[in-house]
């Protein structure tokens, strides 16, 4: 209480610096200029050269502002404006209003103002009668009973969602929720299209809640644990502090965001250890600097402007180190990086079987690189490692004959991202070809969603035995020709294919190609006459 008439006392000199009686003076005996001040006067900020011409009513000046303009709409800067933790009153309105609503506001402040208790009631609570309720009342509010009477019905912040939470009987709510439901089915249409739109939308509600409540339920899982009691701390490794030069230490902001939540939660504790001496106002203010502080941990910016440090750089929180392309999920769990492993552009191959590929020699080299240097070592070809890499940089013929006979006997894997559904990963016996592209057979793009406009695929190396035996039973191309969701075939010829078989079947030739493939044209005519004659008898 002490504070908060200090903080009011500070505020009353800041508007209007003397209005208590003496004036506020610096070091040298000079009088603080108070907002009063600033604004009074020709120079003030409210002079007529910046705000126009003032109004005249009952012989005071008055400047009329609209409820919904803000400050710089009115003509202030912004920096004349300080948003206060809490709201306090302006000591220079007592003195303009009238004496009636004067003695009628002190009237209402001498009387305590207390809401109505659910469980308890403060008349019989006394063994002894009082004359004046002055000395009742501050003699109730000291005891431990009373104490005990507030904690049991008062509560704010996180615990009381949490009492809520833990009071709520999520089966009562399914069935609540469902009796509402019907009835709102049952009325049908009301005519009104605003009033069918909130009808729609609050049966959407519903089924939403039951659906969560019987989620709850299924899972064994309380409400009331969706608010923290323990705050979980991440491992070391996760959040690490490294020395660099000069003996100076490098720490990850998730340590002084931990910082922060263990010092305002002990500060907290030991408010709460000597509760019998502390202000209800200094521990609920406490509590909300914890609650500030474990907000700004799990998601830095939540509250509106985000934590920085000294160099006003933004601390990085729970949600930004996992969120995102470059967040802990899809960078390090779902999408690291991957040994044997490369990625090209893919062109066609049109010389290709149904289940080849062809990879750039400069890829396969790299992929193979283990493989090539052990065939090299065998045949004598190299004594050691050192050596034989030496021959694969200086590309000797033999490095291009071993590499060969490796990728017979070895199946690679190529995938395009998205991977949406199984076809999206398939096995393909690798050949050498020239240039820096994948050459990939054009019936099996479908399965990957892919075209050659430049689509990018990345080439897998299977190494255990049980994923080569797996990629030559299950994920050779050849052997996914339906497509595992409605069983129709996937591996069809489709656009540019389609024109091309037309034009290589045409039967009447023109241009240059009017001497070539008569066999061809005679056959397809062949073929028409017979299609006909069965379609005209069937």
């Amino acid at each position: 209480m002490c504070q908060e008439k200090l903080v009011q006392e500070a505020v009353d000199t800041l508007l209007d610096n003397g209005i208590r009686g003496q004036p506020m003076r610096d070091g040298h005996n000079k009088v603080y200029k108070s907002f009063s001040d600033v604004i009074e006067g020709k120079e003030g900020r409210f002079r007529e050269t910046l705000l126009g011409k003032r109004v005249d009513y009952s012989g005071r000046s008055v400047i009329v502002v609209g409820p919904s303009l803000s400050l710089h709409q009115c003509g202030l800067p912004r920096e004349i404006a300080i948003e206060l933790f809490q709201t306090f009153g302006h000591h220079g309105i007592t003195i303009e209003v009238s004496r009636d609503l004067k003695d009628r506001i002190e009237r209402y402040i001498d009387k305590p103002i207390a809401k109505k208790p659910t469980f308890l009631r403060l008349r019989g609570l006394f063994e002894y009668e009082i004359q004046s309720r002055k000395y009742s009342i501050p003699l109730f509010f000291t005891t431990q009973g009373f104490e005990a009477f507030r904690n049991r019905e008062i509560s704010t912040g996180a615990g009381a969602i949490r009492e809520q939470l833990a009071d709520s009987d999520l089966r009562i709510i399914t069935g609540n929720s469902l009796v509402e439901w019907k009835e709102l089915g049952e009325e049908g249409s009301t005519g009104n299209e605003w009033e069918d739109r909130k009808i729609r939308r609050r049966k959407d509600f519903l089924v939403r809640r039951m659906e969560l409540a019987k989620h709850f339920i299924r899972t064994n899982v309380e409400p009331e644990w969706m608010v923290l009691c323990l705050l979980p701390v991440l491992p070391p490794e996760l959040r690490p502090i490294i020395q660099i030069d000069g003996g100076k230490l490098m720490s990850s902001d998730i340590n002084e965001l931990y910082r922060r939540v263990i010092y305002r939660n002990n500060t907290l504790t030991d408010l709460l250890a000597t509760s019998r001496s502390t202000p209800g106002e200094l521990v609920m203010c406490q509590e909300k600097l914890v609650q500030e502080a474990v907000d700004t941990l799990l998601d830095n910016g939540i509250r509106g402007q985000p934590m920085r440090d000294g160099h006003n750089k933004v601390y990085k929180s729970f949600s930004d180190v996992i969120e995102g392309k470059e967040g802990r999920f899809r960078e390090t769990l779902l999408g690291k990086r991957v040994d044997y492993s490369g990625r090209s552009v893919i062109v066609v191959g049109p010389s290709l079987s149904l289940h080849q590929c062809g990879l750039p020699r400069e890829i396969a080299i790299e992929l193979f690189q283990t493989f090539v240097i052990r065939g090299l070592i065998r045949q004598h070809v190299a004594s050691n490692i050192g050596i034989a890499k030496s021959k694969i940089r200086e590309k000797e013929p033999i490095v291009w004959e071993i590499l060969q006979e490796v990728m017979r006997g070895h199946p690679v894997l190529l995938n395009r991202a998205p991977t949406l559904h199984r076809l999206g990963i398939q096995a393909f016996q690798p050949f050498l070809v020239e240039g820096r592209a994948i050459c990939l057979h054009p019936l099996v793009c479908k399965g990957f969603n892919a075209d050659f406009d430049g689509d990018q695929m990345a080439v897998h190396v299977p190494l255990s035995l049980e994923a080569q035996a797996e990629a030559r039973l299950l994920m050779f191309s050849h052997m996914n020709l339906l497509s595992p969701a409605i069983g129709d075939p996937i591996s069809v010829p489709t656009q540019d294919m389609l024109i091309g078989l037309y034009l290589l079947t045409i039967g009447n030739l023109r241009g240059i190609s009017k001497s070539r493939n008569l066999y061809r044209s005679r056959c397809y005519q062949r073929t028409i006459s017979r299609f006909r004659f069965a379609n005209y008898y069937r």
